[in-house]
């Protein structure tokens, strides 16, 4: 599920579990949308208990991807214990953290 808004891509993560099995069809969303032209994404992981090695992966892959093409992202509501993968992952600081989506858009304004 995603909305765009002021050239944000709101990207939801529906499931509670971010998992390998998932990553298929989602790491072939999004890299659709940075195809489509979209530079500014949003994941709201407010729904994401938890995350295996591989997901953690993908999102640094889609960082990547949105960064080569001059884009940035940003996650919003992200549970204590994906914060703490992220950080054991060195993974955090490749994205700006914020409680809640709104958070995350304004982020961009500044």
């Amino acid at each position: 599920m995603e909305e765009i808004k002021n050239d944000v891509k709101v990207i939801k993560i529906p499931h509670q579990r971010m998992i390998y099995e998932l990553l298929e069809d989602i790491t072939r969303e999004w890299s659709s949308y940075v195809e489509q032209g979209y530079r500014k994404f949003i994941i709201d992981m407010s729904q994401v208990t938890f995350m295996d090695s591989a997901s953690i992966g993908a999102l640094m892959d889609f960082y990547r991807k949105t960064k080569s093409a001059g884009g940035r992202i940003h996650l919003a509501g992200i549970q204590p214990r994906i914060d703490t993968l992220l950080a054991i992952a060195k993974a955090k600081s490749l994205f700006g953290i914020y409680p809640a989506v709104d958070d995350a858009r304004m982020g961009f304004e500044s």
